[in-house]
């Protein structure tokens, strides 16, 4: 799926997650949103699981749009992946950036199929995973266009599985420490946010 971008047109960047409850990887998300580069870039996020909507209130606050794919049962998936299907066909994504293995995979494959690039950030360690979980996740990994590893654990974890010989993996640690950056205690561009918005930036200006 390929588009002529206008003069100082943004790139549209998907951000994928399982649910938007209160998990670790979802606070991530909303402790980034302040960092957030909304000059270049405009955001919307899309979600699985309904009951998981905790932290919606707070992205829509901020001005992101959200998507729910209602995804109720396992056999609701054919409908969810139409509507992320339809989803991308409407708003003509540049980027989509993908948290935890399920919807890691998923955006892989729609990566694929709609030739857009991924980045996907590992939050937990290869040997946790089911076996199936595990080796969809293998299968898919080069089809990543980066992969960001919360920690120097989950790298090595990445690397003894051989996957980091598929894509390029960076290392960030897991989590913005807001307060530090509010009180003046580091500044944005040592943020894990700051490696994110790099990667994204690359991988957008590219198409």
């Amino acid at each position: 799926m390929k588009k002529v971008k206008l003069q100082n047109e943004h790139s549209k960047i998907l951000i994928l997650i399982k649910g938007l409850g209160l998990g670790g990887a979802e606070r991530l998300i909303v402790d980034s949103l302040p960092y957030l580069n909304r000059e270049q870039f405009d955001y919307e996020f899309a979600y699985m699981l309904p009951w998981k909507d905790f932290l919606v209130p707070t992205i829509t606050k901020a001005g992101f749009p959200v998507h729910c794919l209602g995804m109720q049962k396992t056999w609701h998936f054919p409908l969810m992946q139409r509507r992320l299907q339809n989803l991308i066909r409407e708003r003509r994504f540049d980027l989509i950036h993908a948290d935890l293995p399920v919807t890691g995979i998923w955006a892989r494959l729609m990566g694929r199929r709609f030739g857009i690039p991924v980045i996907y950030t590992e939050h937990n360690l290869q040997e946790r995973y089911h076996p199936l979980t595990r080796r969809a996740n293998a299968l898919t990994f080069g089809w990543n266009e980066c992969v960001l590893a919360v920690s120097e654990e989950v790298a090595a974890s990445i690397n003894r599985f051989g996957l980091g010989r598929k894509t390029k993996v960076k290392t960030l640690l897991n989590g913005v420490p807001v307060e530090q950056v509010r009180t003046g205690g580091i500044s944005p561009p040592e943020t894990p946010a700051r490696l994110a918005r790099s990667c994204q930036s690359n991988c957008a200006t590219a198409r």
